[in-house]
């Protein structure tokens, strides 16, 4: 992590923040009681945000590999349907992971 942040923290900046995301929502969900409700939202909140932001550095890492392929026009293309297949992947990701984590809040065991 630190040697993409010394590379160019710029052109890896979705990275990176997911990276720093997912290492401290890690931590905070090692140190809370496994079986209780604020490790059951904290849950929830972390991975939502470490999904949002690996969305975000794929799009970013793909933009970076797409800047050697081609022509502009061809590299706009590619993205920008690229970027529509991640759009509808993580909206569908997304309903998915609230629709099981209202499941699992409401259902009784």
């Amino acid at each position: 992590m630190a040697r993409l942040f010394f590379i160019d923290a710029k052109r890896f900046k979705w990275f990176i923040a997911y990276l720093i995301a997912a290492s401290i929502g890690t931590i905070y969900l090692l140190s809370l009681p496994l079986h209780s409700t604020a490790y059951a939202i904290s849950w929830i909140i972390v991975q939502l945000s470490s999904l949002c932001l690996l969305y975000a550095a794929a799009i970013e890492i793909y933009g970076q590999l797409a800047q050697h392929f081609g022509s502009t026009n061809r590299e706009a293309k590619m993205v920008s349907y690229f970027r529509r297949i991640l759009n509808g992947i993580m909206a569908l990701s997304l309903v998915l992971c609230i629709a099981l984590a209202v499941f699992f809040v409401f259902h009784k065991w």
